[in-house]
């Protein structure tokens, strides 16, 4: 008797477990899918972002919390002289000698609680030429993102 009631219990306890199991499985591969989907559109998003950055007219670039160049875009690549994969992981070129803690203030700025910081500044061209430039930056996580670099009228001349 002893034996009998410990095979069905047995049983029943594996049949519990057989279920529990597929119940798991099944959040588990819908769970996967779910990701799938959100992976595919935060991809996509971040592609879209991209075309908008690399196709605007206004020269778009972004540092890390060091002030290392992360991205630099065909509109920042004509107004300053110096091509993406010459500017990428490096310092900010554009920056003139003396004007080292002017940035560092300002990165400081943008990545405090100051958040959005708009400026006008002096930067230089690739020649040495100098630029005045009216910019917004915006902080995104730990990474500065110099949006909207706008020549001033009088330092038109490219």
């Amino acid at each position: 008797l002893f034996t009998a009631a410990a095979a069905a219990f047995d049983a029943t306890l594996q049949a519990r477990a057989t279920t529990i199991a597929r119940g798991m499985t099944q959040e588990l591969e819908q769970s996967h899918a779910l990701l799938k989907e959100s992976e595919v559109s935060a991809r996509e998003a971040h592609e879209q972002l991209e075309m908008v950055i690399r196709g605007s007219p206004l020269a778009i670039y972004t540092r890390d919390a060091d002030g290392l160049i992360t991205s630099w875009n065909p509109a920042a690549e004509q107004m300053f002289g110096w091509r993406a994969t010459e500017v990428l992981g490096r310092p900010l070129p554009t920056l003139p000698p003396g004007k080292e803690t002017e940035s560092a203030h300002i990165r400081q700025r943008t990545l405090g609680e100051e958040g959005l910081v708009h400026i006008e500044v002096e930067r230089q061209r690739r020649d040495g030429s100098p630029i005045e430039i009216s910019s917004t930056l915006a902080p995104l996580r730990a990474t500065i993102l110099s949006a909207g670099l706008i020549p001033r009228a009088d330092s038109c001349s490219f």
